[in-house]
């Protein structure tokens, strides 16, 4: 629910309880003004319930949602991490500043290694661009460091690499001196 209609619902269970209030005050029936008394403390429990339950999920979202970027930095593609990433950020903009607070240095970490994912990928393919334009020696360095940083890869990645990094490495091993294309992704 948009924080504008939370704030819309608080209101309204004020303005009836002062309407119940006022209802009671000027009721002088015993058993009108317990129903009515009956009435009031059901709204106002109600409406604690409720926003209790609107400011309070707003941060059970962001942990799920956080829970879900744990796992998907270690097994997701980077599409999917940086839509869940996003989604994650959206909730956080929406928290209150003690929320915020709370989330700001998970939220920072997951972006730096967004980010450092994001660095690494484009490292491989540098390096695979490199294998193309390489000699032989050059290239056993150059498959050297694609290893090290495959290797540091998240497995979604690895995964979308897996099939250009192999050719390198069997272009390499079969002693293949030309530069041959190299898969594209």
């Amino acid at each position: 629910m948009k924080r504008w209609a939370t704030y819309l619902w608080l209101l309204l269970v004020v303005a009836i309880e002062s309407i119940l209030w006022y209802l009671y005050s000027g009721m002088e029936d015993g058993t009108t003004k317990i129903i009515s008394l009956v009435i009031m403390v059901v709204v106002l429990l109600v409406g604690i319930a409720f926003s209790f339950y609107e400011f309070a999920h707003s941060t059970r979202k962001m942990r799920k949602s956080l829970e879900d970027l744990d796992r998907l930095i270690v097994t997701g593609s980077f599409e999917e991490l940086k839509k869940e990433y996003i989604s994650a950020y959206e909730l956080y903009m929406k928290l209150n500043e003690k929320g915020k607070a709370n989330f700001f240095a998970r939220i920072s970490k997951f972006r730096e290694k967004i980010e450092e994912q994001m660095r690494d990928e484009k490292k491989v393919e540098i390096y695979l661009q490199e294998m193309n334009e390489a000699t032989m020696e050059e290239k056993k360095e150059v498959l050297a460091k694609l290893k090290e940083v495959f290797n540091n890869l998240p497995e979604g990645a690895r995964q979308k690499h897996f099939a250009r990094v192999n050719q390198a490495k069997q272009m390499l091993e079969s002693g293949v001196s030309t530069n041959m294309p190299m898969l594209r992704s």
